[in-house]
């Protein structure tokens, strides 16, 4: 059983992650074929719009190939590589490359800067900090297995909201803690007249 998926793992397919992600990085290096962060621009402004309202929303911004692989493919998609499978993730570093060429190095620092900042201000402030920390690190996961454009609409989905309900309930907190106050200078007046 094992040596039967060991096999399957190192099979010289597309199924293979590592090799579908150096086919990417390669396909981008030499058609020059790179994003330069328009994906990402699509993911923040665009997907979040249901299909219901906007059916042909990716066409109509021309990034229709981010429907197939999520543009690992380049503007071709799988027309011109129709032996890769479809939904296959390349991982982090190759997303990184085909969105930004070389200047993924400098994409890939900034994202771990982010993190780093992220730990540094959750120990030192906690509150809202600790709740992004924790979103960075349960959404790390999908930088392996999936690609930045996959933690990043999720990570957007866990935090607006999560800062939203935050900012809420710093509103309520001083109403509720001037109701608490007010109420025990009450009872002190009460208890100090029936004695």
């Amino acid at each position: 059983m094992v040596e039967s998926a060991f096999e399957s793992r190192t099979t010289t397919d597309f199924e293979n992650e590592f090799l579908y992600g150096a086919y990417v990085v390669r396909n981008a290096h030499e058609t020059g074929d790179h994003w330069w962060g328009r994906r990402y621009l699509t993911q923040v402004f665009v997907r979040p719009i249901p299909s219901a309202i906007w059916p042909g929303k990716y066409a109509d911004v021309g990034m229709s190939a981010i429907t197939e692989n999520s543009g690992m493919l380049g503007r071709e998609g799988r027309d011109a590589h129709p032996e890769i499978p479809r939904g296959a993730a390349p991982g982090f570093a190759a997303s990184a490359y085909v969105e930004w060429a070389w200047g993924g190095v400098l994409f890939v620092f900034l994202v771990g800067w982010f993190f780093g900042y992220s730990w540094q201000q959750a120990v030192r402030w906690g509150g809202i900090w600790k709740i992004n920390y924790l979103a960075l690190l349960a959404l790390s996961v999908y930088f392996v297995a999936q690609s930045g454009l996959a933690v990043l609409f999720r990570y957007l989905l866990i935090i607006i909201p999560s800062v939203m309900l935050w900012q809420w309930a710093k509103a309520q907190a001083p109403r509720q803690t001037h109701r608490q106050q007010h109420g025990r200078s009450k009872h002190y007046q009460y208890s100090r007249s029936q004695a």
